[in-house]
């Protein structure tokens, strides 16, 4: 799969340069991430995955590159970091994170309740606690392992 990614990943480059005439001017990066599965919006929540990260000095015409990468990353069910993805539409994070979404805002209603902590950019994908009505039980806090208490 990895090679296949690859291989997709040079072509969106090569036709993105052919069409707007910019490309990456610094060498471009892979990575092999652990699954992690103790955040809600872990890329690798579901199992290790491989990245493929594009690298450059911020020249003209990166900003538009990032913003079609991000479709193109999005159309072969890449996930983002939500702090990170510059870009970001709340359709790609709803197709990358789905129900997860929904889970941390009833999460974040609960311990912000008058939308004290949601800046700009985490409105445009969370919605208010003054719009939302949720009925679902308050969440409730990990337990050590060790301990077996909160």
């Amino acid at each position: 799969m990895f090679p296949q990614m690859v291989g997709d990943y040079f072509d969106f480059c090569a036709d993105y340069y052919r069409q707007h005439g910019y490309r990456c001017n610094m060498l471009n990066v892979g990575y092999r991430i652990a699954q992690d599965d103790s955040s809600l919006f872990s890329y690798s929540y579901d199992g290790v995955v491989m990245t493929v990260d594009p690298v450059a000095t911020g020249d003209d015409g990166w900003q538009d590159f990032l913003e079609a990468y991000n479709e193109f990353c999005s159309e072969r069910g890449g996930r983002p970091l939500f702090n990170q993805t510059r870009w970001l539409t709340p359709e790609q994070a709803r197709k990358a994170f789905g129900d997860k979404l929904d889970r941390f805002n009833e999460i974040r209603h609960h311990y912000d309740p008058h939308d004290r902590l949601l800046n700009d950019f985490f409105a445009g994908f969370f919605p208010p606690a003054s719009t939302v009505t949720s009925s679902a039980p308050a969440p409730r806090p990990a337990r050590s392992a060790e301990t077996g208490t909160p």
